[in-house]
């Protein structure tokens, strides 16, 4: 799979497992750093992982996307994160989770600090989320001139892999046209034109006939 498959595929996941979609905002240090990086993704990676360690937060099942927002009225554009973790977490453990991840943003002023830095809330559709994820696809790329704007946690990836697998299994199952567009979508895994948004319109595609039948 393509890492928008296995980002797109992790949130149908999670949402499967009583999972929650999150949003964090960078600190200006964080993302100033960031923006200096060659490879902004791994640097986030290693970074998150390491302060995700450190609390005892080990393998957990968590996906994030990067997302710039459109400029303000000075000009800026305002990197952040989109994702979720695939565990049915109580609010205290979401609290412990979210002042990690803040730290590891370092912390943000403003209109987007405080209690607004990090937001959970839980996944009641997949596939809106999914499409709120990558609105800004095209532009994020081009910011942080990056090819891929997912981070995947060891976990989570597993956790994918298994649920690919599923509905691969349920795809099987299918007659007629449902199992002629299950056919073609999950042959299609080496395919490697078109945007991450197209890729995961046929995701969805291929869910929405899952859940239909």
């Amino acid at each position: 799979m393509t890492e928008a498959e296995k980002g797109a595929v992790s949130v149908v996941h999670a949402a499967s497992v009583g999972g929650h979609a999150l949003s964090l905002n960078f600190g200006i240090r964080r993302e100033s750093a960031l923006l200096r990086c060659k490879d902004p993704r791994r640097s986030l990676q290693k970074h998150l992982n390491k302060h995700l360690n450190d609390a005892g937060f080990h393998d957990l099942p968590i996906t994030f996307c990067f997302d710039v927002a459109p400029a303000d009225a000075n000009g800026r554009s305002r990197a952040h994160l989109h994702g979720v973790v695939a565990l049915g977490m109580t609010d205290t453990d979401l609290k412990r989770l979210g002042d990690v991840l803040t730290k590891a943003a370092s912390p943000a002023i403003g209109a987007i600090g405080g209690e607004r830095q990090f937001h959970w809330k839980p996944i009641h559709d997949a596939e809106g989320w999914i499409d709120y994820m990558v609105r800004a696809e095209r532009r994020t790329k081009n910011e942080l001139k990056i090819a891929n704007i997912w981070l995947l946690s060891r976990a989570i990836k597993q956790a994918t892999r298994e649920t690919f697998e599923r509905l691969r299994a349920e795809r099987a199952a299918q007659t007629g046209g449902a199992q002629a567009l299950y056919q073609w979508f999950w042959e299609w895994e080496g395919w490697s034109g078109g945007t991450d948004s197209q890729v995961l319109c046929y995701v969805q595609d291929a869910l929405s006939l899952s859940q239909a039948s």
